[in-house]
């Protein structure tokens, strides 16, 4: 396996976020807006016509999940978002996993 197909393992779709969930995107858009999560990267597509596709970087999906089990105890957004900023969720970035 070269570095560039890992490298592309390590990036998730919205589509994998919203099944990984069971959110709707409306909801991904607010946790995005809240900084709960980062926005994703838009790439676009070479040669298959597919147009612009969003991935996301290591860590939004452990970083969605546990979003979704703080929603689901009952925190609002800004209480999530607060657990965010304070360093209390999953790390998203190069150095982060899934």
């Amino acid at each position: 396996t070269t570095l560039a197909v890992m490298s592309k393992r390590k990036r998730v779709t919205t589509k994998d976020l919203l099944e990984a969930t069971g959110v709707g995107q409306p909801t991904l858009y607010k946790w995005i807006t809240k900084g709960i999560l980062p926005p994703a990267e838009r790439r676009v597509s070479s040669g298959t016509g597919d147009g612009v596709h969003a991935r996301w970087p290591p860590g939004a999906l452990a970083r969605a999940r546990w979003a979704r089990k703080q929603r689901d105890a009952g925190l609002a957004l800004d209480e999530i978002a607060a657990l965010v900023e304070r360093g209390e969720a999953p790390p998203v970035g190069p150095d982060a996993a899934d």
